[in-house]
C-alpha cells in the first residue's frame, strides 16, 4: 500500500535527483557535523529511509529522511528531526517534521538556533570522492 502526505505526489518509485544533506553548527556555511550524499538516485526508492546519528558538543541528534514520491517534476522528501530540548541529552526531546520537494536547487530542511540543515546538489568535488570510496 502507498500512501503519502502531501497534496499532488504521484507513486513514481526511485528518486530523479542525486543530493547531499548537510547539517552545520549554526548557520550555513560554517563547520558541519554530519553529511549525507546520494550520487545515484535510482538507488532511492518510494519510502526508502535514510538515517543520520551524530553527536556534537556532548548532543546528540537524529535525522531521518523518507523518500515519499514525486510532486509534478520534484522528489518529495520527509524529514524528520530529533534534539535534545534544552541542550540535554535527557527527555523530553524536541521533534521536528517537514516535507520538502527537491528539483536540485538547495533547500534549507531545518534552521534553529544551533543547527542548519541543507539539502542540495552534490558539487563535482563530491562525486569524484564518493567513486574514489
Amino acid at each position: 500500500m502507498f500512501s503519502v502526505l502531501g497534496a499532488g505526489v504521484t507513486n513514481e518509485i526511485t528518486a530523479r535527483f542525486p543530493f547531499k544533506v548537510l547539517t552545520y553548527e549554526g548557520t550555513e556555511g560554517s563547520g558541519f557535523s554530519s553529511a549525507t550524499l546520494v550520487i545515484e538516485p535510482w538507488t532511492v526508492t518510494t519510502n526508502s529511509i535514510l538515517s543520520d546519528i551524530s553527536t556534537t558538543l556532548g548532543h546528540e541528534h537524529e535525522l531521518r529522511q523518507v523518500f515519499v514520491g514525486h510532486a509534478g517534476k520534484k522528489d518529495v522528501y520527509r524529514f524528520t528531526y530529533v534534539r535534545p530540548k534544552n541542550g540535554t541529552n535527557t527527555n523530553p526531546q524536541i521533534t521536528t517534521s517537514k516535507e520538502v520537494q527537491f528539483d536540485g536547487n538547495p533547500v534549507v530542511v531545518l534552521k534553529d538556533a544551533d543547527r542548519t540543515i541543507v539539502m542540495s546538489l552534490p558539487t563535482e568535488a563530491d562525486i569524484k570522492l564518493a567513486k574514489q570510496r
